[in-house]
């Protein structure tokens, strides 16, 4: 069975640009594909884009609840990488908005 794609949202961190709508239009996105879980799918983040900021997306079923609760369980690990329904601008704004800061690897 072929694995989703995991879509990876990268952002900008800068006080500057908290204002949600250019913060949203300053991601960057690209694919990791074909990982066997999600502590795969963590080492290739880690090697691409460390020590970037980094949002992951994959389609798997989740409410906005769900990941909020999610989010709110474990804003103070070291690495968070969070797993939502799809790319859902409002949902990854929300999350920003929330603790920009806490979205790290």
């Amino acid at each position: 069975m072929k694995n989703p794609d995991y879509h990876i949202l990268l952002y900008d961190p800068d006080p500057e640009k908290l204002d949600t709508h250019s913060y949203y239009l300053s991601c960057r996105a690209f694919q990791v594909q074909e990982v066997s879980d999600l502590k795969s799918l963590e080492r290739e983040i880690i090697r691409r884009v460390f020590p970037l900021f980094i949002f992951a997306l994959r389609n798997d079923g989740k409410s906005e609840r769900e990941v909020l609760e999610l989010f709110t369980k474990k804003q103070n690990r070291g690495n968070l990488i969070f797993i939502v329904q799809e790319k859902e601008p409002d949902l990854i704004l929300s999350l920003i908005r929330y603790r920009p800061y806490d979205i790290l690897v």
